[in-house]
């Protein structure tokens, strides 16, 4: 599976991308939505993992509704450490939420261990 993991944060970006790479899925990383679109414009991915609180002009609900939009066959995976969010947000853009800290068994859920 290739995943596309957008966090502002590199050393939980790092992480979460070794983790998914042990699991044997391909992954990029990158630390913006902007990034995540010129990702997602150039090269094919099957999931997209971003975290709510991205800085910059664009957050992680807002980039995943793009994402629903313009690639709906990919599966949206939001990650945040606060508050769950569709207790804020009217109609979730994603398929799944992840809180954090990870628990690592959801994450296999969520994104299977390649075989």
């Amino acid at each position: 599976m290739r995943v596309l993991v957008v966090d502002d944060d590199p050393l939980v970006a790092r992480s979460l991308a070794r983790l998914l790479k042990l699991k044997g899925h391909v992954v990029v990383q990158v630390a913006s939505a902007a990034e995540a679109r010129t990702q997602l414009a150039s090269e094919p991915f099957d999931a997209v993992l971003s975290d709510l609180g991205l800085d910059g002009v664009e957050s992680g609900d807002q980039l995943l509704d793009w994402v629903r939009a313009e690639h709906p066959h990919l599966k949206r995976v939001l990650t945040s450490g606060g508050s769950k969010p569709t207790s804020f947000i009217e109609v979730p853009p994603m398929d799944v939420f992840l809180p954090k800290p990870f628990d690592f068994a959801r994450i296999d859920e969520v994104l299977p261990p390649e075989k």
